[in-house]
C-alpha cells in the first residue's frame, strides 16, 4: 500500500479566508479541495468502499464534497 495523497483542515486553514465551522461544513470543504488535489495528479475517479454501512455525517460531507469538486465516486 503507498499514501498517494493527504489533506486535512490544517491546509485548509493556510488559506486565506477560511474560518473553521461546524465540522461537517469543514469536510465538504476537504472533500472539495481534496479533490482538486486528486485531479492535479491525474486521478479521475475512485471507490468509497462503506461495505453494508451507509454515508453519515462527515464521510457522507467528504464525498459530496469529493462529487463537487469534480471527482467521480
Amino acid at each position: 500500500r503507498k499514501t498517494i495523497l493527504t489533506f486535512s483542515n490544517s491546509d485548509l486553514k493556510k488559506d486565506a479566508g477560511f474560518k473553521k465551522g461546524k465540522k461537517r461544513d469543514d469536510s465538504k470543504k476537504i472533500g472539495i479541495e481534496l479533490a482538486k488535489k486528486l485531479i492535479e495528479k491525474k486521478i479521475l475517479s475512485g471507490v468509497f468502499d462503506r461495505g453494508s454501512y451507509a454515508y453519515n455525517g462527515r464521510v457522507k460531507a467528504i464525498a459530496e464534497g469529493l462529487r463537487e469538486g469534480g471527482f467521480k465516486i
